[in-house]
């Protein structure tokens, strides 16, 4: 137990992490795009912590783990719980840093719900991928770089949050940015086990 303590610490840490990083580029003027940001963040959580929880800092990709019988549903809750509560620190933090809180469009437009899902979809099969190869060298690369390109894919029409717990921690919680994520990963966490069924 003492082992999956830390597990359930790392994803909140990491979700912590990864909502303060997109916080603060919409907020301050930094020199790199928010999706630059989040994509190297994420990048960096992945060889940082992910052979201690496997860097998941997403609800939507646990429960996509999940449906892959890659974690257990214990396991899981607590990790989304984990999340969540990373998430929500971030935007105490960063409201207080900041003295605001960034505004995110909210829509439960069915254009805004497919982007998400699409968007979301592309981190989970790069993190479907990571898993499959078992590559502790690139598997940073792809994780981070499928993140970069789901939210470049889902930009046009949507916020690319992509994340339900980010979602909560930039105040943007809608069922397009709470559902459509989980929807999208776990079509593309399965997509991923078909393409590599006989590989």
């Amino acid at each position: 137990m003492i082992m999956r303590q830390h597990q359930y610490a790392a994803e909140a840490f990491g979700t912590f992490c990864l909502t303060l990083a997109v916080y603060t580029t919409l907020l301050a003027e930094l020199p790199i795009s928010t999706p630059v940001a989040a994509g190297l963040t994420l990048g960096i959580l992945v060889y940082t912590i992910g052979k201690v929880s496997g860097a998941h800092v997403n609800p939507a990709i646990t429960i996509a783990m999940v449906s892959l019988k890659k974690i257990s549903m214990v396991d899981a809750a607590f990790y989304v719980v984990a999340q969540i509560l990373g998430a929500i620190t971030a935007m105490f933090f960063g409201a207080w840093i900041f003295g605001g809180s960034p505004e995110v469009a909210i829509s439960n437009d069915l254009t805004v719900f497919a982007a998400e899902a699409l968007g979301a979809g592309m981190l989970a099969f790069g993190v479907a991928t990571a898993v499959r190869n078992n590559d502790y060298g690139t598997s940073g690369m792809i994780v981070g770089g499928s993140l970069f390109l789901g939210i470049i894919l889902a930009a046009g029409a949507s916020s690319a949050v992509l994340n339900p717990a980010v979602a909560i921690g930039l105040g943007a919680a809608s069922a397009a940015h709470i559902i459509a994520p989980i929807v999208g990963a776990i079509m593309a966490a399965w997509l991923n086990a078909f393409l590599y069924a006989d590989a």
